[in-house]
């Protein structure tokens, strides 16, 4: 029942895991969109909305973003104004100090009616410091503290413009809210499981078309990880499960062989089968329950453990995980244990005293003892008898090597794909990956940024012109802009898109379709396309896109089809065009770069030379994109060492399984003058020879299902490590070899005469 222990411990450590890893990325990602649910809108929060969420949640609040200029003196700046009532944030902490040069201080509070927080660039663009006057509309506003950071910055978009935040309460003084103005309502909610449930529900039935409902799984970048590393834990429990019922196969004929002579003693006491299948049934239960608690508070220890590390080394706290884990661990059990032993447990129930009078079992096993081969003579002694022992066995030793292959097979293959994962996560993060984001570069400024970057030895990437765009038509027919709600769904269509051109093919774009172009042309209006992007729209390498970019309409013909890799914190685009056709369009520049702690006096110093650049910060989602993958890449090392401790538990099943066999023809050895040692050699090389085949069969199959497993169910990239194969042949040579010693070690110190005695 080791296996059966092992795999519950597995199971439930990874549900454990994920229970608490889930809880923890959700509350993270509730902090950066602002609240388990935020409904946004072009215009004030339909009444009827307000009323539903206000009564049904257990905290809400309301936020206003709309854009203004911002005057001192002689300065003037236009600046992203966000207005917050009190409650806000939900989640998280507002960051905030009281200069430029002083210390950061975690807030939970909104600035007063009458005062305004003020990010640092805007204080360096209008000159200003904490205790100055600043202009809005129609009121005037005391500058009474640096805005460092909002828990929801992200959700609101990387915007282009920097922002201050006022309370709602002087938002009528400003008088800048007019009819046509553009601004974003938000209605921030949080509640429990069931409160959610119920707004989700009654909310589609009363929002109004204009407004957007937006949920954490819409705002977290780091799904696409969770669910590959959740793909793989899938994979791996189901393996685990299967090495289990494998065990517990194997172990049951071991377990009703023994308890053969006490069915047949209490079929003569009068026993029926009912009886008997009533005391085996019950007292599989009692040992599955008794497995499942266990094995689930086992799980949970090594939850716990991981969640100690997590704290020690990176610095994580994970919140307790539910009991739900706990009842899988335990039904789990008891389903595993009945579905693979009552088919056993029935054959047992048939056995007949008549079986034992006989002896028939003995009689078989020595009717088997026959030479079929005769081996080359000159080949050692130990040798010969060895490879007899496999060739006159030969059936059964060839479903115990092709059990033994699978075992490796199946570990080798959580081996392959769990290097494979971290390989591709570690590409995804590498050391100094781009923490910033330059926007709005102009063209006068573009080698200077660069320059002034580079020679302070910053980090950047390519340099991308920007351009807006909207698509207006798909093979010069046009796109409707409020048309059906399929097309609503099409990116591109609703919203303007950042284009840009280059002839170098970004980082981490691969061509799926086409080819790429690799030098300027004014002659060919060429663009590539996104992959996703293409489904959406329908379009196929040929087709052709019109773009209305500055009040003209540009259309190119769809070259090349790529794959991006959004994961990736450097610059991406859905439309890339040749490099020649929208140069002469008036656009900026953008680029990423990398800034250390030590650095961030570069970034004050970039603000203040070239003020009309903007700078954004993802350093918050960089965290918690290493938060997540550390995370998961500790869990999925926890569940390889359990497979690897099933399997193993497996394989000495495996090599138990016939271990009645093996001693009688050890013993039969022995009396015809063989010595325990020889016995002894004769058992290791013939194990050994069963466990290399079967390593290098299982290693080999190991090699091309990771490959394909890794390709169509993880997206990930796999290198062949040929390697492997003579580890699966050494891991199943020696693992073989420690059971076969094992196992005969108790017969091989008995006298031969106890094996006469038993004929």
């Amino acid at each position: 029942m080791v296996a059966v222990l092992g795999a519950i411990i597995c199971l439930t450590a990874v549900l454990f895991s994920i229970d608490s890893i889930k809880k923890m990325l959700n509350s993270t990602a509730a902090e950066l969109l602002g609240g388990d649910r935020v409904i946004s809108a072009p215009q004030h929060i339909a009444p009827e909305v307000i009323e539903l969420v206000q009564k049904n949640s257990k905290q809400n609040t309301q936020t206003l973003v709309f854009y203004s200029m911002l005057i001192k003196q002689d300065h003037l700046l236009l600046a992203s104004i966000k207005a917050v009532n009190p409650g806000y944030p939900l989640y998280g902490l507002v960051k905030i100090s009281n200069s430029l040069e002083g210390e950061l201080y975690n807030v939970k509070n909104i600035p007063e009616p009458g005062t305004i927080w003020l990010e640092p660039r805007i204080l360096l663009q209008l000159n200003a410091q904490v205790g100055d006057e600043v202009i809005l509309g129609s009121t005037t506003l005391k500058i009474a503290a640096v805005l460092r950071g909002e828990p929801d910055r992200i959700a609101d978009g990387l915007g282009f413009i920097p922002r201050a935040l006022i309370n709602m309460l002087d938002v009528a003084k400003t008088d800048v809210i007019q009819p046509g103005s553009r601004l974003t309502y938000k209605l921030l909610f949080n509640g429990d499981a069931q409160q959610l449930q119920y707004l989700d529900l009654n909310l589609k039935k009363i929002i109004p078309a204009d407004h957007e409902i937006r949920t954490i799984a819409m705002d977290n970048g780091n799904l696409r990880n969770i669910n590959i590393a959740q793909n793989y834990l899938i994979l791996a429990l189901i393996i685990n499960l299967v090495l289990a019922a494998a065990a517990i196969a194997i172990s049951i004929q071991s377990y009703t062989n023994a308890r053969t002579i006490d069915v047949a003693i209490l079929r003569c006491l009068g026993a029926t089968t009912n009886n008997l299948f009533v005391i085996y049934v019950v007292s599989l239960l009692v040992g599955a329950l008794i497995l499942g608690l266990l094995g689930s508070l086992l799980g949970l220890v090594v939850q716990q453990i991981i969640a100690k590390l997590l704290q020690v080394f990176l610095g994580l706290e994970l919140p307790f995980p539910g009991v739900r884990p706990m009842l899988a661990g335990v039904g789990g059990a008891i389903v595993l244990v009945l579905s693979v032993s009552l088919s056993a447990l029935s054959k047992l129930l048939k056995f007949s005293p008549m079986h034992i009078l006989r002896a028939e079992d003995h009689f078989d096993y020595l009717k088997s003892w026959r030479i079929k081969f005769v081996l080359p003579s000159y080949l050692p002694v130990g040798l010969r008898l060895s490879l007899n022992n496999i060739f006159y066995n030969l059936k059964h030793n060839i479903i115990q090597m092709l059990a033994f292959a699978v075992i490796i097979a199946v570990a080798l293959i959580l081996f392959n794909i769990r290097t494979s994962l971290l390989e591709n996560w570690v590409k995804q993060l590498p050391q100094q990956t781009a923490n910033y984001f330059a926007l709005n570069i102009s063209q006068a400024d573009r080698d200077k940024v660069q320059d002034f970057l580079t020679s302070n030895s910053v980090k950047v990437s390519e340099l991308y012109p920007i351009v807006r765009g909207t698509l207006v038509k798909i093979n010069q027919q046009p796109v409707s802009l409020n048309g059906a709600e399929e097309e609503g769904k099409r990116t591109g269509i609703n919203r303007p898109l950042n284009l840009t051109w280059t002839s170098v093919l970004p980082f981490e774009n691969k061509i799926l379709q086409g080819n790429w172009f690799s030098a300027p042309s004014s002659n060919a209006a060429l663009i590539s396309i996104e992959n996703e992007m293409a489904q959406r729209l329908k379009v196929k390498i040929g087709d052709q896109l019109t773009f209305l970019i500055n009040a003209k309409e540009y259309t190119a013909t769809i070259s090349n089809i790529r794959s991006v890799n959004w994961s990736t914190f450097t610059p991406n685009f859905y439309v890339i065009y040749t490099p020649g056709l929208l140069d002469d369009e008036p656009h900026t520049y953008m680029l990423s770069f990398y800034l250390s702690q030590q650095q961030q006096i570069i970034l004050r110093e970039l603000l203040a030379q070239f003020p009309a650049v903007s700078v954004i910060s993802i350093n918050e989602m960089l965290d918690q994109a290493n938060m997540v993958l550390k995370i998961l890449g500790l869990v999925i090392g926890f569940i390889w060492i359990f497979t690897l401790i099933i399997a193993i538990a497996l394989l000495l099943a495996v090599v138990l399984a016939n271990i009645r066999v093996r001693n009688y023809q050890n013993n039969l050895m022995r009396i015809l003058g063989a010595t325990r040692l020889q016995v002894q050699k004769v058992l290791i090389i013939e194990y050994l020879i069963l466990g290399g085949v079967a390593g290098m069969l299982g290693a080999s199959s190991a090699i091309f299902l990771a490959k394909f497993i890794s390709t169509m169910y993880f997206q990930t990239t796999y290198s062949f490590n040929w390697w492997l194969i003579l580890v699966g042949a050494c891991a199943g040579a020696i693992l073989m070899a420690t059971g076969g010693i094992v196992g005969t070690y108790k017969a091989l110190r008995q006298a031969p005469i106890r094996f006469i005695q038993e004929i």
